[in-house]
């Protein structure tokens, strides 16, 4: 999409989720969102509803724009036995240095979302399902015995509380040798028996 085509509502909502990325949910107003936009408080309203709505809309955004950098050409696996490839570069695309603010406020909306389910509904539904769906996807390719036995929901938790850990305490080489542990316990390395 060009600056041109570009629609008031659209760039007010690129803007509020650089804004959230940069600052987080907690204490960031509406009228801090509509300076981060370059709006009024009341331009944001009219446009989103509330406050709440407009964060919601953002954070859906972001999660859209984290989905599409781990199902990027190069992330999904076409053909066995690429499947631990496939895990260590989904790792390597979330735990990038600058895409640690994004995941900051992924797990900052996480814990709001638990706390507020009604106001996240969405959100909450569409960070579990849709990516363990997807990870469900791609055990089909190669190792369709792995989509059948929760081992997708193991993995999303897992790389989930790898990348929390290496947010928390920036050890990488310590999170990434329990990413390699993971992959050799669910057999990720190896290819499917014939």
């Amino acid at each position: 999409m060009t600056a041109e085509t570009e629609t008031t509502r659209e760039r007010i909502l690129r803007a509020v989720v650089d804004q959230l990325v940069h600052s987080g949910l907690a204490g960031t107003g509406i009228r801090e969102l509509a300076a981060a936009a370059g709006v009024s408080h009341r331009t944001l309203l009219y446009h989103f509803g509330t406050r709440d709505a407009l964060v919601l809309e953002a954070l859906q955004v972001l999660r859209d724009r984290q989905f599409m950098i781990v199902t990027d050409a190069h992330s999904v696996p076409t053909a066995r036995p690429a499947l631990s490839d496939a895990v260590r570069d989904v790792w390597k695309n979330i735990s990038a240095d600058e895409s640690s603010d994004w995941f900051k406020l992924f797990f900052e909306a996480y814990v709001a979302s638990l706390r507020q389910p009604e106001a996240y509904s969405e959100f909450l539904d569409g960070v579990v399902h849709r990516w363990v769906a997807l990870i469900e996807h791609l055990f089909e390719v190669d190792r369709p015995e792995l989509a059948e036995d929760d081992s997708a929901t193991l993995l999303l938790a897992t790389l989930r509380g790898l990348h929390l850990d290496l947010l928390a305490t920036g050890d990488r080489g310590r999170v990434e040798r329990a990413l390699e542990t993971l992959i050799r316990r669910l057999g990720l390395s190896e290819p499917a028996g014939d």
